[in-house]
């Protein structure tokens, strides 16, 4: 009897909530190593170059100070839906599964008594703490990408104003009578692109293998 009370709890959970499904891609991502899987989303995306969210500063000279090492080639929109997600997980854990399986073992205890009892419910118990322990996993992990999402869009913003900067500089300096206004230009720009690549590589939480121009 102790078996089948087993088998009834854990295919009950199965059936209310298929945690096992969650992305381990995201959990490489937030662990900071590469994972074992295949493919991830959020390394693709920045191998291939997609800018999503933020968008760099498209001015002729400001925007060659956010590429390379001076843009922080990620998608924080990515980083909110798998935030999201864990978000869903951690509130289906702690407000239906747990609630729902305590309330079978209130039920078991009232029903069944004996030897055999204390050992299903001392199983039982055993698998309910498992999933608050899952829980507060995953809203530990949410709440660690809604921090990287905040930095990515915060720093991308830093960037970007230092090449506004940029190019108002490089305008203004094209401006004065000067022979080597183009040799200024590109020394501002220069400058401009370095402060960049400091500000992300400052950038807290994202693992800098995900910086555009950094090694993988």
């Amino acid at each position: 009897r102790v078996r089948f009370v087993r088998k009834l709890l854990v295919a009950s959970i199965a059936a209310e909530c298929r945690y096992r499904h969650r992305p381990a891609c995201i959990t490489s991502v937030v662990r900071g190593r590469a994972g074992a899987v295949t493919s991830n989303p959020l390394q693709e995306r920045a191998e291939g170059g997609c800018c999503v969210g933020v968008p760099p500063d498209t001015s002729p000279f400001g925007s060659q100070t956010v590429t390379g090492p001076g843009w922080p080639n990620v998608d924080e929109e990515a980083l909110g839906a798998a935030a999201a997600s864990y978000e869903a997980l951690a509130a289906k854990l702690t407000g239906s599964v747990v609630p729902r399986q305590q309330g079978q073992l209130t039920t078991l205890s009232n029903n069944w008594e004996g030897g055999g009892a204390i050992a299903a419910a001392g199983e039982a118990t055993t698998i309910i703490g498992g999933h608050e322990a899952n829980g507060a996993q995953a809203a530990a992990i949410a709440a660690k990408l809604r921090s990287m999402e905040a930095a990515v869009a915060a720093t991308k913003t830093l960037v970007n104003t230092a090449a506004e900067e940029t190019q108002a500089e490089c305008e203004a300096i094209q401006a004065m009578p000067f022979t080597n206004t183009a040799e200024l230009v590109q020394s501002r720009i220069k400058l401009g692109l370095s402060q960049n690549a400091a500000t992300v590589t400052a950038m807290p939480f994202v693992p800098h293998r995900y910086h555009r121009g950094a090694p993988a």
